[in-house]
C-alpha cells in the first residue's frame, strides 16, 4: 500500500515537472512572437512603400499599421496611407498565388475604390509579364475581397 503511494507521488512529480517545462516553452514562444511582430510590420511597411514609390513616386505616405479582424490576417497586412492631396486610404499587402509561385500583391483602397498597384517581390521580365495582364482572375478576385478584409 505504501509502495503505491510512493509511485503515485513520483508520477505526479514527473507530470508537474513536465507541465512546468511546457509552460516555460510556451511563455518563451509567446514572448518571441510578440517581439518579432514589430519587425514583421516594419518589413511589410517597407515593401508597401517601395511598391507605391515605384508606381506613384512620393505621392503616398504610409502611416501606421492597422489590425485586420479577419482570419486572412496571417497572409496580409494593412496600413493607413495619405496622399499629397490629403486623401486618406488603406494599403493592403497580401500574399496571392501566381503562375510563378506566391507573391505579395499591394492594393490601395480609398473608400469603396480598390486598385491593384503591383507586386513587391517581382522585378524584371516576370514583373512586366504579370503586370501587363491586368485582367488576371487572381488579381481581380483579391481586388474584390479587399473591402471585406479591411472592414
Amino acid at each position: 500500500m505504501e509502495n503505491e503511494n510512493v509511485k503515485s507521488g513520483s508520477i505526479l512529480k514527473s507530470y508537474g515537472i513536465l507541465i512546468l517545462v511546457l509552460l516555460l516553452i510556451f511563455t518563451v514562444l509567446i514572448y518571441l512572437i510578440s517581439i518579432s511582430k514589430k519587425s514583421w510590420e516594419a518589413g511589410l511597411r517597407t515593401c508597401v512603400e517601395k511598391v507605391l514609390n515605384e508606381k506613384y513616386g512620393d505621392e503616398w505616405t504610409v502611416g501606421e499599421f492597422v489590425e485586420i479582424e479577419n482570419p486572412i490576417s496571417v497572409n496580409s497586412a494593412c496600413y493607413k496611407i495619405k496622399n499629397s492631396e490629403g486623401v486618406n486610404g488603406r494599403a493592403v499587402i497580401i500574399k496571392i498565388a501566381t503562375y510563378y509561385g506566391p507573391a505579395s500583391a499591394v492594393y490601395i483602397s480609398t473608400g469603396e475604390n480598390v486598385s491593384f498597384v503591383g507586386f513587391s517581390s517581382l522585378h524584371g521580365r516576370i514583373a512586366e509579364t504579370m503586370l501587363s495582364n491586368k485582367k488576371d482572375k487572381k488579381i481581380l478576385y483579391w481586388q474584390d475581397k479587399i473591402p471585406q478584409i479591411i472592414k
